[in-house]
């Protein structure tokens, strides 16, 4: 289930937005449910109680307006996808540093909420992709966002997920190029990380949020430095 939310203070377009995004998610038979809200104090109100997976946000609004509503989401270091709707086109360079899924203008949603609906389908398809690794046990999927990270030992692997870690066995070049575009870096010659999961990156180590710390490869920084950016942008 997708949980959807639109707020703008112009009720009629409010309803239209609503109805554009209902119809394309219907078009891709994907299962989801619309909350409408008028005015952002009712949705911050709201968020208190429930999580949401996207949100389509009206820029200029009286009291609480679509970034402030975005700048205290990103406090509480929620994920979800913000879409921000305006046709101010000048607002787009402010709300960057909030990591918007996409800048709508109004005056073209209709034209531009299909693509954004089918990209977000697709991230969300890749979010739920699963890989297998051979244990002691037989096969084992593991879905790929839940990894942390992935280590190697002595030629043995070690995959680090939120929950657990799971001793396997493999080729830390063979799972790598089997993930690398979901978001996974090769920091060093033994570790392989989800750039989700990174917090800080320093000259010879990476800091993970739960604040882990892993080794730099020699020489690596500048190119962890840029895949993580460059996945920060696309993923």
């Amino acid at each position: 289930m997708i949980r959807i939310v639109v707020v703008d203070d112009d009720k009629i377009i409010l309803d239209s937005i609503g109805n554009a995004i209902s119809a394309v998610m219907k078009k891709h038979e994907a299962e989801f449910e619309i909350l409408t809200f008028d005015n952002g104090k009712s949705l911050l109100k709201s968020y208190s109680e429930r999580r949401f997976d996207i949100l389509f946000l009206d820029i200029d609004m009286p009291d609480v307006t679509g970034i402030d509503i975005a700048k205290k989401l990103r406090s509480y270091n929620d994920t979800a996808e913000i879409i921000f709707v305006s046709n101010k086109d000048e607002m787009v360079y402010e709300t960057i540093k909030y990591s918007p899924f996409r800048f709508i203008r109004k005056s073209r949603f209709e034209s531009e909420i299909n693509e954004a609906i089918e990209n977000y389908l697709e991230k969300k398809s890749k979010q739920r992709h699963s890989i297998f690794f051979s244990t002691e046990d037989g096969k084992k999927a593991v879905v790929v966002n839940d990894i942390v990270y992935i280590e190697v030992k002595s030629h043995k692997l070690t995959v680090h997920t939120i929950l657990c870690a799971i001793e396997a066995n493999g080729n830390l070049k063979n799972i790598e190029s089997e993930i690398a575009e979901y978001g996974f870096i090769r920091i060093h010659q033994s570790y392989l990380v989800n750039f989700r999961f990174i917090d800080v990156v320093r000259q010879k180590s990476v800091v993970l949020d739960n604040e882990e710390t892993l080794p730099l490869g020699r020489g690596r920084y500048e190119d962890v430095k840029m895949s993580l950016m460059r996945f920060s942008r696309e993923i």
